[in-house]
């Protein structure tokens, strides 16, 4: 199977990463979530896509909404872990901070 790196690396000129002002590379929402859940299920195993609802990534802070509060627990007992394999697949500081809500 191809790794998510691979991917990312191949998929540069699609249209996942595009031009934009400021550092010159604007990341697509769609593809931080993924590496999100790749992190997580790494980090967490089975319990990891089972509780998140949704995420999105504003001004280098990582939302996360979970269902479950010991979901919610465990990402924030990780959250540095995460952020680092994150950060280090795009190769730059994409995400600073992770907040959590459950709801």
């Amino acid at each position: 199977m191809k790794q998510l790196k691979d991917f990312f690396r191949d998929r540069n000129a699609a249209g996942y990463v595009s031009a934009a002002a400021g550092d010159g590379r604007a990341l697509d929402e769609k593809i931080i979530a993924k590496v999100f859940f790749d992190a997580i299920q790494e980090e967490l195993g089975g319990l990891a896509g089972e509780g998140v609802k949704e995420t999105f990534l504003k001004n280098g802070t990582l939302w996360i909404k979970v269902s479950h509060s010991t979901v919610g627990s465990e990402l924030w007992l990780r959250r540095e872990a995460i952020i680092k394999k994150i950060n280090h697949i795009f190769k730059r500081n994409v995400v600073e901070e992770i907040r959590i809500a459950s709801g």
